[in-house]
């Protein structure tokens, strides 16, 4: 029987043309991203929300007390949501922290700093830390009294005695302790790493504390490929001394390891950025240049002079074809720029009295810009058609700022 299947297949074939292979269908079109399917993260008395492109269906994402949610930032695939925000600022080494939350409002963690971070250790075994807390006056070393002193990780707190002294638990191991307070009408500030085993004592002799107030990371920003965030870290007066800038731009893994500092001009001071693209990063700093930096070589691959904002933000086109910023063009009027192929224009122009933006991004087509409008203590959200200069408001509570549309 196969034989008779083989030889009728065999004769079937005989005296007939081979058959032209059927054209393929033409490959699809991209389909062109509709903004209008993307939404909006941004910030509503002081926690983060999303939205639909058109301001309808809000609906917050986080529900922290006090904690100041500031600067929103998406991942590339819209799984989660970056900002930075003051959770539990009294014992955190850095007051105001990254944090990372799922876009269904679950999955919250801290980023920011590095060590043990989103980690409670109340309970664990600990070691016991001595030191003497002073400050110079006059060039001289004096007690500094009366000053906080707190073991990161815990909630564990203690104060500096009369003559500066301290003693506070650390979890085993050790950790991050600081010091902080206000002195003679002055912020004091200082932070020390110490090794501790449970049950000894560690003596850490001699603690300066310098003024100024805390480092600050802020304004997060995925990096293309989605797996880091970068970030600014603005420096209190004692890094200023030791490290030369005021603004240092650093990119960490997204579980809070591998924290690079990438670039720290020791002139102007890093205001607005960064924003990725491939390998590289734009920054804006305060003598009104815009920087790209190559990530792996940490060098300035490019420099445009786009005019001094204040305040000061810095937008990439998703194509990465056109960047936007801000530039005081008189006094009491700030314009809003967009820069392509090296050629500036201004699309609007504001007066103080109609409200001054503070954040800015892209449409996801790269048509209009996003941006709120602070007038006084009210802020909401507005989109600017660049091609027509036409505004439209998409919220009206006057608590509405920070926005970011997913356009990636």
């Amino acid at each position: 029987m196969r034989a008779f299947l083989l030889a009728t297949l065999a004769l079937a074939g005989c005296g007939r043309e081979p058959e032209a292979p059927a054209p393929r269908p033409p490959a699809p079109a991209p389909r062109a991203v509709d903004p209008a399917e993307r939404p909006i993260a941004f910030v509503r008395s002081g926690n983060l929300w999303v939205m639909k492109a058109d301001g309808s269906d809000s609906r917050a994402l986080t529900d922290l007390k006090d904690a100041a949610v500031a600067a929103p930032s998406w991942r590339p695939d819209r799984r989660s949501i970056a900002f930075t925000a003051a959770v539990d600022p009294d014992f955190q080494l850095t007051p105001r922290n990254v944090f990372v939350v799922g876009t269904d409002g679950t999955g919250l963690r801290q980023v920011t700093p590095m060590v043990r971070a989103g980690r409670r250790l109340d309970d664990a075994p600990k070691g016991m830390v001595r030191g003497r807390a002073s400050r110079i006056v006059d060039g001289q070393k004096v007690p500094a009294p009366g000053l906080r002193v707190t073991a990161y990780g815990t909630h564990q707190a203690s104060t500096t005695a009369t003559d500066g002294s301290f003693q506070i638990f650390l979890p085993a191991g050790g950790g991050w302790i600081r010091i902080a307070g206000t002195l003679d009408d002055r912020r004091w500030n200082a932070s020390r790493f110490a090794a501790v085993s449970v049950g000894t004592t560690t003596i850490l002799g001699d603690l300066t504390v310098t003024p100024g107030g805390d480092d600050e990371p802020a304004l997060p920003a995925w990096t293309s490929d989605g797996r880091s965030i970068g970030y600014l870290l603005r420096h209190s007066l004692i890094n200023r001394l030791q490290f030369g800038g005021t603004v240092a731009f650093h990119v960490i893994h997204e579980d809070g390891s591998g924290d690079l500092a990438i670039a720290e001009p020791t002139g102007p001071s890093i205001v607005a950025g960064p924003v990725f693209q491939g390998g590289t990063a734009w920054l804006k700093t305060s003598d009104g240049r815009i920087l790209r930096v190559d990530l792996d070589t940490r060098g300035i691959s490019a420099s445009i002079d786009a005019g001094i904002g204040v305040p000061d933000a810095l937008a990439l086109s998703p194509d990465g074809g056109t960047l936007a910023t801000f530039r005081l063009e008189e006094p009491g009027r700030l314009g809003i720029l967009v820069l392509r192929s090296g050629k500036a224009e201004t699309v609007a122009s504001l007066a103080e009295k109609d409200g001054w933006p503070h954040a800015l991004d892209f449409s996801p087509d790269g048509e209009t810009l996003l941006m709120d409008r602070r007038e006084g203590p009210r802020s909401d959200l507005w989109t600017l058609r660049i091609a027509t200069g036409a505004w439209t408001r998409l919220t009206s509570d006057g608590g509405s700022s920070d926005p970011v549309w997913h356009g990636r």
